[in-house]
């Protein structure tokens, strides 16, 4: 359809803008004002996704983000059969900011309740290959060089002069995550869903899921897991982002529709019909974690999210095979390199 013209606004995920830019069509008021105006209402991220050669290629609409659900249900259940009442202890449980403190819960949490502790990279996750992203990308991870022609995530390069070999580390955390997690649970999502999984990281817009599927399931959603020793807050967001297509045949009507669209009266009303999260935030919402994110949400250049999604869920299945991070990441480059290859 976009091939014959038949298209005017193409509304995709802020993931495939980078693979498909030349089939895109710039806005034209791209003048040094406009992108002022883009830089000061979209968060970094947005900017450098969207805007090329000082041009303006979209315009976000709503996004999501990776947070950290913590399920009360699973959670009173552990407590009681373990007989947890020390204080220390409970506000050991309370307290989730960083990785280790999650990781210090697990001796406490140990249950034969067959409840898992904490669904992140399964294989059977579709947020999985995020999840990695978002990790790699924490631990101070190059994902692809400067000309962003060959993947580099395998390399000892560490952005934040942290320890070598930061793939490897970030990898090695979430399959030991991963292998913790009772295989006859099945689907993380659906597990914290039944209140069978204590912690959940996961996009925010699966709390409404949740809330359709089981009424009686008490949850709240937390921010991410940091690290603790390098001091680099780091979130991840996908998006939609509406573009117009070079084949379109009305493109100043469809950048006149588009530009319309980012109304803050307009917004305001999506978000109450969508339950979307628009980028149009006010004060009532800013303590809101899912907006917090939008702070310190980091990305890549990924060439193409549907196979790089494989090649990440493949990473992550070897590694639980038992094939080092190491290797398996030297794997992972080699194939994310040919497809950055392709877009040369």
């Amino acid at each position: 359809m976009i091939a014959t013209g038949d298209i005017d606004v193409w509304g995709i995920p802020n993931s495939w803008i980078y693979k498909h830019i030349n089939k895109l069509s710039p806005y034209s008021d791209s003048s040094s004002k406009t992108i002022e105006n883009y830089n000061n209402k979209y968060p970094q991220l947005a900017v450098d996704e969207n805007i090329y050669n000082n041009k303006i290629y979209g315009y976000p609409l709503s996004f999501d983000s990776l947070v950290l659900f913590r399920s009360q249900n699973a959670l009173n259940a552990i407590v009681e059969a373990n007989n947890i009442s020390k204080d220390s202890d409970i506000n050991l449980i309370r307290k989730i900011e960083t990785w280790e403190d999650l990781e210090a819960q697990i001796p406490l949490l140990r249950n034969k309740l067959n409840i898992g502790l904490i669904g992140a990279g399964r294989p059977e996750q579709n947020t999985t290959p995020d999840i990695l992203s978002w990790m790699l990308l924490q631990q101070g991870t190059y994902m692809t060089n400067v000309s962003n022609n060959q993947a580099i995530f395998h390399t000892s390069a560490n952005a934040l002069q942290g320890p070598d070999y930061p793939g490897a580390i970030a990898l090695n955390r979430l399959a030991n995550f991963s292998s913790s997690y009772p295989d006859n649970l099945g689907d993380p999502v659906k597990a914290f869903e039944e209140g069978k999984l204590v912690y959940l990281i996961d996009y925010s817009n699966k709390a409404d899921q949740f809330k359709a599927n089981n009424p009686k399931l008490e949850f709240e959603s937390l921010s991410v897991p940091q690290l603790k020793q390098i001091k680099n807050v780091t979130d991840f967001v996908k998006y939609e982002t509406l573009t117009v297509p070079q084949s379109s045949k009305n493109s100043i009507l469809a950048w006149k529709f588009i530009t319309f669209l980012q109304n803050p009266e307009y917004l305001q009303i999506h978000r109450t019909l969508s339950k979307e999260n628009t980028f149009y935030n006010n004060n009532a919402l800013s303590s809101d974690v899912t907006y917090k994110t939008l702070e310190n949400t980091k990305n890549w250049h990924n060439p193409d999210k549907i196979a790089t999604d494989k090649i990440f869920i493949n990473t992550i299945s070897d590694t639980l095979a038992g094939k080092s991070a190491q290797t398996a990441l030297d794997g992972a480059a080699v194939e994310v390199t040919k497809l950055l290859e392709k877009l040369q």
